[in-house]
C-alpha cells in the first residue's frame, strides 16, 4: 500500500495500526524507518515498511530487494512517500492520501487498484463499519 500525506498526516500511525492489525508483537515499536529506509516487523504476516522521506537517489533502493517484497504472498507492504519511488510497484495496490484537518482528526482517502485490492478495502470498510468505527464515504 502506498501512503500519501504531509509531515505529520498520520502516515506512520497507520503503519501502526496495521502492524496491529497483523499480529506484530506491541513490544516491537514500529517506527518510521526514515533512516534506514526499511523495517521488518514479523506477525501474522509479514511487515515491511519503508519511508523514503530522505531518499534522494532511487537508485539506493536497488539492494532492498522491493520486488521479492511486492511479490511475497507472506507479506504486506506500506510505503511512505511513494511519489519518491520515481514509479509504481505494479498495477495492483491500494493507494492511501492521509491528511491533517487540525487537531487529532485525519481524513483518508482510499483508492484500489486491481480485483484483489478493491476486496480487502470493500471488507476492510465492512469490518470497521461492523466494529462502530464512524466513517463518512464520498466519491
Amino acid at each position: 500500500m502506498l501512503l500519501r500525506g504531509d509531515l505529520g498526516s498520520g502516515k506512520t500511525c497507520f503503519v501502526q495500526g496495521l502492524a496491529a492489525g497483523l499480529g506484530v508483537a506491541p513490544e516491537l515499536a514500529v517506527t518510521s524507518p526514515t533512516f534506514i529506509l526499511h523495517a521488518e516487523y514479523p506477525g501474522r504476516l509479514i511487515l515491511n515498511h519503508l519511508d523514503l522521506y530522505r531518499l534522494r537517489d532511487p537508485e539506493a533502493l536497488e539492494g532492498l530487494g522491493i520486488a521479492e517484497m511486492l511479490s511475497d504472498p507472506d507479506a504486506v507492504m506500506a510505503i511512505e512517500w511513494p511519489e519518491l519511488l520515481g514509479c509504481l510497484p505494479g498495477d495492483k495496490y491500494l493507494d492511501i492520501a492521509l491528511s491533517n484537518p487540525g487537531g487529532d482528526r485525519r481524513e483518508l482517502a482510499f483508492s484500489a487498484f486491481g480485483k484483489r485490492h478493491a476486496w480487502l478495502l470493500g471488507s476492510w470498510l465492512d469490518n470497521a463499519e461492523r466494529n462502530g468505527y464512524g466513517f463518512t464515504v464520498s466519491s
